[in-house]
């Protein structure tokens, strides 16, 4: 997954809507770039479902540390760690 993430992630910095080099020091910065109107009504149509993904996405769950020993894959025990690319 990591690499479809990182892919996603350049295109958002390629189209301005992240900062590059914040991205390139490995920080996820939103800049001040409006996001494009065919995007906003893309989501304005999802299902309830993918709105709580999105929500979950965006809330402090992406602090936790998800990988390796004692990260939240392993403490929860509901994925394996042993395989991440850390």
């Amino acid at each position: 997954m990591r690499n479809f993430q990182i892919s996603a992630l350049r295109h958002l910095a390629s189209c301005g809507l992240i900062d590059i080099k914040s991205f390139e020091e490995g920080i996820v910065k939103r800049t001040s770039t409006q996001i494009p109107e065919a995007i906003i009504a893309q989501f304005e149509n999802v299902s309830v479902s993918i709105k709580n993904v999105i929500v979950l996405v965006e809330s402090p769950f992406t602090d936790l540390n998800l990988y390796g020993q004692n990260g939240f894959k392993d403490r929860t025990k509901l994925i394996d760690f042993r395989y991440d690319d850390i």
